[in-house]
């Protein structure tokens, strides 16, 4: 008979090894030895009666789990540190152990008990800077919205401020109570919470969905009242609360495309987009216009052109950070020969609730596009384009209109936070989670879309070659037959509908030819 052959771990010689792999280069060799080390642990405890080992080594089994949690943090690896946590919690429950407080507490908001996680820190528990820094991160990744405000205020009044906490605490103010996001932001500036370098984490606040359009002019008014001598945020501020151009409809397209010319010529010469923006206007002004540009539609959730007889149809799904200023964009529309519908979505739940307009669910808003679309006569065919999270409802709406082609510019594949994961996209979590409490998973997942559906357009995904999470969505829909995707040679930004008006690319785009993507040099938009 073969005697069974047993392990037991020796901390003390294992603990100092995993010490010194702690360093940001080797934290991954340090978590992978720690992971190896506890379960050879576990599994020991396995074959033993548990009431007959020393309480001092169950103590240890929960402190090094407790330590791999906060490795997973360090790297960001939220999935793997809510696993760990909830391991540590399970042991000590089994084994009749206790677990420290950032981890109890770090279990309360992994379970959505938000007001029980709030009050307890309301007590002021004694917390250490990095356990603040790293329940605040939880906080926001697990919705735990009103505990992750006490963290990441008390973490930037007590340990200076950051962009990333300050970005952190506007992300749960988003998630508990988006309503009063502006008066808080005027209130951190007259308590000096806010300084002139934490200024830029509004305008990423707006790119990604924390904050409304409305809510980042204000804000941006607000800053630059603050600090007036900054020339960046009072030209930002200007920009922001400046009316579209108001273009005449009263006149021939070719005279509507000349007043946006003469426009564009009365930016500032030194204006990174002047050259550029110029020039696709004078494209534009040498191109037969098959209508006229529409009017600016404001806030209006549903805006159409003037009609093209014959003419194809797109529909344009506004992203969360866009302005909704059309000209440009319709411009190219009629001078391809284009009728356009522009979609606008007002609740910033990438469409996947449809509109308040047409009937305030998805499959009312299908409905009432598909009447829209055959008003337009048989036979046309239907474009659907949107850029980042109006990419993400290009899609969508692309497969369940049935639609002929699909251009996603930058727009995700997935709003599913666990497929994100397995890409790190840690973007738009205010959305994510408003998503998961009004939508369904089906519509949060074009692949589970197109299954459903039985069917899938021409998908062409455009992306900046060097923007990693745009090029991760696209890649999941690599295998599909129908997608190609197109990546932006040297282009690592996410403004993929700028770089391609501004280099002149989108009318060709509307128009079917994708060869030109590449052959400009790209520049950062």
């Amino acid at each position: 008979m073969t005697k069974r052959t047993e392990f037991r771990v020796h901390w003390p010689d294992i603990a100092p090894q995993i010490q010194a792999l702690s360093t940001d280069a080797q934290l991954p060799q340090a978590i992978a030895l720690l992971q190896e080390t506890l379960e050879l642990d576990a599994a020991d405890l396995r074959r033993t009666d548990v009431s007959h080992v020393p309480d001092a080594r169950l103590v240890r089994h929960v402190k090094e789990t407790e330590r791999l949690a906060r490795l997973h943090l360090r790297l960001k690896e939220m999935p793997a540190a809510h696993q760990t946590i909830r391991a540590a919690l399970a042991f000590a429950a089994q084994t009749g152990q206790t677990v420290s407080p950032w981890i109890m507490l770090a279990g309360l908001m992994l379970e959505r008990k938000d007001t029980e996680a709030s009050a307890i820190l309301r007590d002021a528990p004694e917390l250490s800077p990095i356990e603040l820094r790293h329940l605040t991160q939880i906080a926001v990744d697990a919705g735990a919205g009103a505990a992750g405000e006490i963290l990441a205020h008390r973490v930037l009044t007590t340990q200076g401020p950051t962009q990333t906490f300050y970005a952190l605490l506007l992300e749960a103010r988003a998630i508990h109570d988006p309503d009063t996001l502006l008066s808080k932001i005027a209130q951190d500036i007259a308590d000096g919470l806010i300084t002139r370098e934490l200024a830029p984490v509004v305008r990423t606040a707006a790119r990604q969905g924390a904050i409304t359009r409305a809510q980042h002019a204000e804000a941006t008014a607000l800053l630059a009242q603050k600090w007036p001598e900054d020339a960046a945020l009072a030209r930002r501020a200007k920009a922001l609360s400046a009316p579209g151009l108001e273009l005449r409809d009263d006149i021939a397209p070719q005279e509507q495309v000349q007043q946006m010319l003469d426009n564009a010529r009365r930016m500032n010469p030194d204006d990174a987009k002047f050259e550029t923006r110029t020039r696709m206007l004078e494209r534009l002004a040498a191109s037969n216009m098959y209508r006229r540009v529409i009017s600016d539609p404001g806030s209006a959730e549903v805006a159409f052109s003037p009609k093209v007889e014959g003419g194809d149809v797109l529909l344009r799904f506004a992203g969360l950070a866009e302005p909704g200023k059309l000209h440009y964009l319709d411009a190219m529309a009629a001078a391809a020969g284009l009728n356009a519908i522009y979609l606008k979505d007002p609740n910033r739940l990438f469409f996947c609730n449809g509109l308040p307009s047409m009937g305030g669910t998805l499959d009312s808003t299908i409905e009432g596009l598909r009447a829209k679309i055959a008003e337009y006569g048989e036979g046309r065919k239907v474009t659907v384009l949107g850029s980042s999270a109006g990419g993400y409802a290009a899609l969508l709406y692309g497969v369940l209109l049935g639609a002929d082609r699909v251009i996603s510019l930058s727009g995700p594949s997935t709003a599913l936070r666990e497929v994100g994961d397995t890409i790190k996209d840690r973007r738009v979590r205010a959305i994510l989670h408003r998503l998961e409490q009004h939508t369904t998973p089906e519509s949060r997942d074009i692949r589970l879309q197109i299954e459903r559906a039985g069917y899938c357009p021409q998908l062409d995904l455009v992306y900046g070659e060097n923007n990693r999470l745009d090029r991760a969505h696209a890649e999941l829909l690599a295998d599909l037959p129908q997608a190609t995707l197109h990546p932006i040679k040297g282009f690592d930004g996410h403004n993929t509908i700028a770089y391609l008006t501004d280099n002149g690319l989108l009318l060709d785009v509307l128009r079917g030819d994708m060869s030109g993507i590449n052959s400009v040099a790209a520049a950062r938009t």
